[in-house]
């Protein structure tokens, strides 16, 4: 064993870049100190006891230094979604439905939707904040429904993003608003208001942004999309194998699996397997408008999102549907984020919130998971 203090130090902190002069002097007083207190015997076995005393006591030492040096504490976001992880984590087993039974949640929506017509010529596309709900059912046999339904213009917390965009739109005639019901037959083709039937969002929209990937847009009529199997089901119910699958490309935005590591789904071609912790929250983000994904994939989301450099943590927030709750927000580009807003007690997770440059682009707020059944909810 060596008794040269620097090979003893290292050997028991390589990162502790200590002064020499400083191991020596701290050496030196161990030395002098076991001999003060040391019996008298043979210099042999002296010798072996030093050597033995002084490692422990080193250790001790070298601990006690290397725990006042600087270490960066994990972020209050990390830990808060780590928290909120380990609280939601067995909300990923989604309840059992017996014959007859449903599983339903409704979900606010709000989202930009960007609008242009041909008598605004050449002007700018106008703003409006479109509103509207989500709603899913998923029965017994895994077969789900998803009804989108948009709000009328300015209700529901639907509105212009400025004055000056509504008075242009006054000043244009009152274009066809692809993303907001104007009277109760508002449709996108076959609607007299929509002239221009050249897209099926009938030329006027320049974008409809189902923002930040989440996985739809606000259409002008009550859109019902059924019959389909809700591949949220079939995923696994462990939050870890589910953020282990993420990883490993192994999880599409549409909820389909693969059964090895491929390359991210969000670049299929790349020459790499797996997908960064950035790509792995913009699959999860468009996974969670599939029915009951909230529940399935919170923990999932939230492990992932804790390992991301420059979350932050907001604080208390309440969510359009009146709920308070603890506000992260989390990168997903270098202009872009994703805020989440989650239960604090229980870690579900009640509102995303896509946003580019600080401006909210899309909303999602979260109603309860219901089980409904022929004797009530």
């Amino acid at each position: 064993m060596s008794s040269d203090p620097m090979t003893l130090f290292a050997a028991l902190d390589p990162a502790a870049q200590l002064p020499a002069v400083d191991v020596d002097e701290a050496w030196s007083d161990l030395l002098a100190g076991l001999e003060a207190g040391a019996p008298r015997r043979s210099q042999r076995r002296v010798r072996g006891l030093v050597a033995v005393s002084s490692l422990g006591i080193v250790g001790g030492a070298v601990a006690l230094v290397a725990g006042t040096l600087t270490v960066a504490p994990l972020s209050a976001a990390a830990a808060t979604l780590q928290h909120a992880a380990q609280l939601d984590a067995r909300a990923a087993t989604l309840p059992a439905l017996q014959p007859g039974q449903t599983l339903s949640q409704v979900e606010d929506v709000s989202m930009t939707c960007q609008v242009s017509s041909p008598s605004m010529g050449s002007a700018p596309a106008l703003t409006y904040v479109a509103a509207g709900t989500v709603a899913s059912t998923t029965d017994a046999a895994g077969v789900s429904s998803v009804t989108i339904s948009p709000s009328a213009i300015g209700t529901d917390g639907g509105h212009f993003a400025t004055p000056g965009d509504e008075a242009r739109w006054v000043a244009a005639g009152r274009p066809f608003i692809p993303c907001a019901l104007g009277d109760g037959a508002n449709q996108l083709i076959g609607n007299p208001a929509n002239a221009n039937q050249g897209s099926s969002y009938g030329g006027f929209a320049a974008t409809v942004s189902g923002y930040g990937g989440l996985g739809f847009t606000l259409s002008a009529s009550t859109t019902t999309i059924g019959n389909s199997v809700s591949r949220v089901n079939e995923l696994p119910s462990d939050s870890a194998q589910l953020s282990s699958m993420l990883a490993a490309g192994e999880i599409a935005p549409d909820g389909t699996t693969a059964s090895t590591p491929q390359a991210c789904p969000l670049t299929p071609n790349a020459a790499t397997t797996g997908c960064d912790a950035t790509q792995q929250v913009q699959i999860v983000a468009q996974l969670l408008q599939l029915p009951d994904a909230s529940a399935k994939l919170g923990a999932a989301l939230y492990q992932v999102a804790a390992t991301l450099p420059g979350s932050q943590l907001l604080g208390s927030v309440t969510t359009p549907l009146g709920v308070s709750g603890t506000a992260v927000v989390v990168p997903l580009g270098a202009n872009e984020t994703l805020e989440l807003v989650i239960d604090p007690s229980s870690g579900a997770l009640l509102e995303c919130m896509a946003s580019v440059g600080g401006t909210p682009m899309a909303t999602v707020s979260y109603g309860p998971l219901t089980v409904s059944g022929p004797t009530g909810s």
